[in-house]
């Protein structure tokens, strides 16, 4: 709930730093929209989260209210969309990963991963304990403590455990810097999507007339690989693979 509030606090403040017209109207908007939703008006509330984002603020907190309003009118694809998109912009927020994970409980196609080497899993876990923004600000403090350290080597205190610190500090900062840089683009992958038909038949080749694999259902999600002709190749986390016409999934 604390994050929660945050996020409302930040994303509020955000909208103060527009121009005042555009902020006001802005501010107006979102708060007719939280107040639709709390009375049930979710398809009304959706309209008005969708026009904050085509004014241009995409806020995870938009992203999540426009989230719970498709879960509410129980379009799982959409819902899943939009709440993945939310994780990325806040990977750390717990209430967005909850409604994440109940959405995808909900789904037809239960998917289970292929099982990845442990080192694998550990370095995914560990590069997720911070997003690009947290690794930004550990890198930027680990730079001033080197400064530091070396300011106080140079003019003060000839000490080698001094220069060894300014040398630590500035290979954190290097590592954290990396680490910031591949979140970043972690989060920011465009080749991932969200199923948003209610079902559709998966084929072998990229052709209308070729064989169904399998059928998936709304919700699920989907690596994006080739694209030929408006059919894309398609993977998913059990390491099935095959094609679909474009259109039948928005990508995260």
């Amino acid at each position: 709930m604390i994050r929660r509030a945050t996020h409302i606090i930040c994303f509020t403040l955000l909208l103060c730093a527009a121009p005042l017209c555009k902020a006001e109207s802005a501010i107006d908007i979102y708060t007719k929209a939280a107040g639709l939703y709390k009375s049930g008006n979710y398809t009304e509330s959706q309209k008005l989260y969708e026009q904050l984002l085509d004014q241009g603020y995409h806020q995870p907190e938009t992203y999540y209210n426009l989230g719970n309003c498709f879960y509410k009118k129980n379009q799982l694809g959409k819902a899943i969309l939009n709440y993945e998109r939310a994780l990325r912009l806040s990977p750390d927020d717990e209430d967005i990963a909850h409604n994440l994970q109940l959405a995808e409980l909900k789904t037809l196609d239960k998917i289970q991963p292929v099982p990845q080497l442990a080192f694998v899993t550990g370095w995914k876990n560990f590069v997720g304990t911070h997003s690009d923004g947290g690794w930004s600000i550990i890198a930027l403090i680990a730079l001033w403590c080197a400064l530091i350290a070396a300011v106080v080597y140079l003019f003060l205190l000839k000490s080698r455990g001094v220069l060894m610190l300014s040398m630590a500090a500035l290979i954190v900062s290097a590592a954290t810097l990396f680490l910031a840089a591949f979140q970043h683009r972690q989060l920011h992958d465009s080749s991932y999507a969200i199923l948003v038909n209610e079902s559709i038949n998966v084929l072998s080749a990229p052709d209308a007339a070729s064989g169904t694999v399998f059928t998936l259902h709304e919700g699920t999600k989907l690596l994006l690989m080739d694209e030929v002709s408006g059919w894309h190749k398609i993977r998913l986390a059990d390491g099935r693979i095959g094609w679909l016409p474009s259109g039948m999934f928005e990508r995260i």
